[in-house]
């Protein structure tokens, strides 16, 4: 069994929020519902001990929102 990459559920914190996970990455960004932009919060979690670069953090926060985007265009616009 592959475990997705990318990863969307509601926010337990947030009423009207949404979770995206990049499982890969271990990058967390948090969002309300049609706010993207607006309200967009990233958490990275350090999952190897290692603090990713700033080049590596990017390129994770853009993989996912362009997913997001193209994914679940309903949720961030």
């Amino acid at each position: 069994m592959s475990k997705e990459r990318f990863v969307l559920q509601p926010s337990k914190e947030m009423q009207d929020g949404w979770v995206a996970t990049d499982t890969e990455n271990g990058i967390v960004l948090r969002f309300e519902n049609h706010k993207f932009n607006d309200t967009v919060r990233c958490t990275p979690l350090l999952t190897d001990g290692r603090e990713p670069t700033a080049i590596e953090l990017a390129t994770a926060i853009r993989e996912l929102a362009d997913w997001l985007r193209e994914e679940h265009k309903d949720k961030v616009f």
